[in-house]
């Protein structure tokens, strides 16, 4: 009597136990007991699981891939076994689980005893504090490289003012015409590492700080954007989603910029097909959550969007498009500057940028700039 009243008292802990409980036949793999927990998560009735296998539940696993893994309880070189993997529901959609997997005993049959945990809280804090990781070491790789750009950029600079200054004193004093030509091949060239040095000192907001001051981005966008249609070719469509938002603290010249800068990127990334690129402009709120994975605070933000239908990028260019002087572009063609310019604008207005983009599906910049009196 006693031990019927232990069995009906496991069988009930086994019944109610939160985690999916499992347990089947060693040789025809057919289910003969899966706990409440089980059956509800996977959306079977009691009849139902009885006439499947843990195979119809896992879409990774062939029968032979189970057979081979579960070998070493089979041949009894293990008493436990644990993976990964997922669970297909009745409904089709799937989980991450990890499964603890151990041989028994029932009267005198041999079966396997399967505890399921499910784990997409934990896989989806994993990715979280990866995505965290990531920012950090970004950040600091960038602090880095800003640091040593501005420092030699001011170095450089003063280099160019002796070059320039003696070359507009030289030219007074030139009377023959090819002279002069020389003279200003070498006053271009050294405007145009002037502009080079702007843009080093503009990344690495090494030269000032400039005192940013409420503005509405709205007008902002409107006049850049006027300037873009013009310039970009004409078998790419810009479609503009521009709202009237709230201001921010802005310098309005390098939002000018930004968005000089991310759109001849996505004109550059169409390959010159036509194409497609919207920009938009909207005001939204970022939860704890979603500001802690872009590293700001909760509250009220305009979000800037610029969304392309060019190449697209992998993961490994991904990792490096704001890194001074990394371009996919073509010798000669860029300094490879622009992104990384855009992402020292963002950071000295409090903002935050990240990037979606899929090989062949396009690219999206999205920048976040908090409203002005946002907490």
């Amino acid at each position: 009597m006693r031990d019927d009243k232990e069995a009906i008292f496991l069988s009930q802990i086994l019944e109610e136990s939160l985690n999916e409980i499992y347990i089947f036949d060693a040789e025809g793999f057919r289910f003969i007991q899966a706990n409440r927990g089980a059956r509800k998560n996977l959306g079977y009735s009691t009849d139902e699981i009885r006439d499947l296998s843990p195979i119809d539940l896992k879409p990774e696993f062939t029968l032979h891939s189970f057979k081979k893994l579960i070998g070493p309880l089979i041949r009894k070189e293990k008493n436990k076994i644990v993976f990964t993997t997922i669970h297909r529901r009745k409904d089709g959609s799937t989980y991450p689980v990890e499964v603890h997997l151990q041989t028994s005993k029932l009267g005198k049959k041999s079966v396997f005893v399967a505890i399921i945990l499910d784990i997409t809280k934990r896989r989806k804090t994993e990715e979280e504090r990866r995505a965290l990781e990531e920012q950090l070491r970004q950040s600091q790789k960038m602090e880095a490289i800003g640091t040593l750009a501005g420092g030699i950029a001011h170095d450089f600079n003063n280099i160019l003012t002796i070059i320039t200054g003696y070359s507009e004193l030289l030219s007074e004093n030139l009377r023959e015409a090819t002279d002069k030509e020389y003279l200003g091949h070498i006053q271009n060239a050294a405007k145009r590492a002037k502009d080079l040095v702007g843009q080093i000192l503009a990344f690495s907001r090494a030269e000032h700080h400039q005192e940013l001051t409420p503005f509405n981005l709205t007008p902002i966008l409107n006049e850049a954007l006027k300037m873009m249609h013009a310039t970009i070719p004409a078998n790419i469509e810009l479609i503009e989603n521009i709202a009237d938002c709230p201001p921010i603290l802005c310098d309005p010249s390098q939002i000018h910029q930004i968005i000089v800068n991310l759109c001849t990127n996505a004109s550059n990334a169409m390959l010159g097909s036509p194409g497609r690129m919207e920009v938009s402009l909207t005001t939204t709120e970022l939860n704890t959550r979603q500001a802690r994975r872009l590293k700001l605070q909760a509250g009220s933000f305009l979000h800037l969007k610029v969304k392309d239908t060019g190449r697209g990028m992998n993961g490994e260019i991904k990792a490096k498009i704001f890194d001074p002087f990394f371009t996919t572009g073509t010798s000669g063609n860029g300094t490879g500057l622009g992104l990384s310019v855009v992402y020292g604008i963002v950071k000295n207005h409090h903002g935050a940028i990240y990037v979606e983009s899929r090989v062949n599906k396009g690219t999206t910049f999205n920048i976040y700039f908090p409203v002005v009196n946002a907490s």
